[in-house]
């Protein structure tokens, strides 16, 4: 049995750079990472303070 395969339809759809609309902000998902790290270190810190 042969089997058809149905090519995707590729559109290119032109704009103006003036409808681009750029905002800066930091990754959230490094956000998530930094804040997640941040707490393992306080807690090793603190584990680590109480064998002392």
């Amino acid at each position: 049995m042969k089997k058809t395969y149905e090519s995707p339809e590729l559109r290119v759809e032109p704009f103006d750079v003036e409808n681009v609309i750029t905002a800066s902000s930091a990754n959230p998902i490094q956000n998530v990472l930094d804040t997640v790290g941040d707490f393992m270190e306080n807690m090793i810190d603190m584990f680590g303070s109480l064998g002392q």
